[in-house]
């Protein structure tokens, strides 16, 4: 079995990665993996108010008194990273782990209480973003939302720093650690003061360091599997100032009014009302066009200024995002739940109610990572435009196990292989995306300067490395060869293995 491909006929694209060029392959060590995909995941999740002042309130002043009565409902956002290694070598860190660091997700968010808006109009009807949603920024709309990530391999305990590595053409999803005996009992055990993922108070960086291990460089994340599960979804950052000091009216319980809790903007809700989210992917900055919509800064490890550690850094346009939200009213993607459905107690060891409701994914495109992705065509420690190798998507769910699918549809299996997309470099390497049904490990690599004649064995030289898969269809790998120096017209050919 065989496919002919000549490199003339394919279009000459800048930017392939250089496999077999040792300038841009200077050591193993330099090496980065790239980021295939980033999501942020939203939930909503209630918990019993755990304040000892305010469980004294609704213990002795509600109607129905009992602080079991009552709930209180949280945002909640999961940040997800899947790392791809393009290299035909392996990756290998030990303490320089590679991370991101996120700032400003593009999406914004309102919420009702039984129908009512939880902020004054004109901001009842504003969306905000996950910036304006705690005590210290809820009045700042400049503020921005930042998440510094770290990824690191897990120890036999479990526990991250361990050392991290990425086979050829493997791909791993980092999600925020999180220990095996968490609870949300370890966010409330000392009140105002949270553990790691009730993030409250923005001074406090929880998304940005990580308070258990004193990780200044990002919080610690490791790769996770369970089924179809690609994180652990017991936690998350979590915030509860959905509404805002000085609450409508409408949005308080009579006995609410005229009580301290009239300036308190997270909800206190009976176990049969309802909350109501909706969720707009848009640019949260509204103030100034200067301001970038998303920034993602893939890290090398070695800085703990962000703006001195990256690879590359990425902007990102609001308006280039795809919303799949066609059955929605205006891009909107909108829940309503009844808040007692939502709970996790606080010694819940399961996502107890935590109900996802929408993803904003940013997905790199193959054609990006045929060309070699965007680490050949751009200068290292430089801005790049992210919208010229990656999708952005804006996804309504239901499930966590919906997540996996967002964006990965199985290509249907052929007998023949079939050349999907192909390019070549300035530098003379070529490269082509195969779809096969069994994979191409040990078929023979051969050249020529016509289809009839297949003179060179080009086996040694062609590396052949997998590129991300959807599970369930055709196996997909990137076959690339040096063509400098072949002529003008020059053909290849692919042949399988006898058994």
């Amino acid at each position: 079995m065989s496919f002919v491909r000549s490199h003339q006929a394919a279009s000459i694209a800048i930017g392939l990665f250089i496999f077999l060029n040792q300038k841009a392959l200077a050591s193993d060590s330099e090496l980065q993996p790239v980021i295939q995909k980033v999501q942020f995941v939203f939930s909503i999740v209630s918990h019993h108010l755990s304040i000892a002042e305010r469980v004294q309130f609704y213990d002795t002043q509600a109607k129905p008194r009992g602080n079991t009565n009552y709930v209180v409902p949280h945002l909640v956002c999961d940040p997800l990273v899947t790392l791809y290694n393009p290299h035909p070598v392996s990756l290998h860190f030990e303490k320089n782990f590679p991370g991101l660091y996120l700032s400003n997700p593009p999406v914004g968010f309102r919420f009702e209480k039984n129908g009512t808006p939880l902020r004054y109009e004109p901001e009842g009807k504003r969306f905000l973003g996950v910036a304006q949603m705690n005590v210290e920024s809820e009045f700042h709309s400049s503020d921005v939302k930042r998440f510094s990530l770290t990824f690191s391999g897990a120890s036999d305990q479990g526990l991250p720093g361990a050392s991290l590595d990425l086979q050829p053409g493997e791909t791993k999803v980092f999600s925020p650690w999180i220990e095996d005996d968490w609870t949300w009992r370890s966010e409330i055990s000392e009140d105002f003061y949270p553990y790691c993922f009730f993030d409250g108070y923005p001074s406090y960086l929880l998304t940005r360091v990580d308070v258990r291990t004193r990780n200044l460089m990002g919080v610690e994340c490791l790769a996770y599997s369970s089924g179809d599960l690609l994180w652990d979804p017991r936690a998350g950052f979590q915030w509860d100032w959905l509404s805002q000091s000085g609450r409508p009216a409408a949005s308080l319980y009579s006995f609410e009014k005229n009580t301290i809790y009239v300036g308190i903007g997270a909800v206190a809700m009976q176990l049969n009302h309802t909350i109501t989210v909706q969720a707009k992917a848009m640019r949260t900055q509204l103030e100034s066009a200067d301001i970038f919509d998303l920034r993602v800064t893939q890290r090398e490890g070695v800085n703990r200024d962000p703006g001195r550690d990256g690879v590359r850094y990425f902007t990102f346009d609001a308006d280039a995002i795809k919303s799949d939200v066609s059955l929605e009213e205006d891009g909107i993607i909108s829940r309503t739940f009844r808040v007692g459905d939502l709970l996790q107690t606080a010694d819940d060891r399961s996502p107890g109610g935590k109900t996802p409701f929408a993803v904003f994914s940013l997905k790199i495109r193959r054609s990006s990572l045929v060309r070699g992705s965007y680490l050949s065509d751009t200068e290292e420690h430089s801005y790049v435009d992210g919208d010229r190798y990656f999708d952005s998507l804006f996804t309504p769910v239901s499930t966590f196990e919906e997540v996996a699918a967002i964006a990965e549809k199985p290509l249907p299996i052929s007998e023949a292989p079939q050349v999907l997309e192909s390019a070549i470099t300035p530098d003379g390497v070529f490269s082509v995306a195969i779809a096969s049904a069994e994979g191409l490990e040990g078929w023979r690599v051969v050249g020529g300067t016509s289809p009839e004649s297949w003179t060179d064995d080009l086996t040694e030289q062609t590396t052949i490395v997998p590129l991300p898969t959807p599970a369930g269809g055709a196996a997909i790998h990137r076959v690339s060869f040096q063509s400098t120096g072949r002529g003008p017209n020059y053909f290849i050919r692919l042949e399988k293995p006898e058994n």
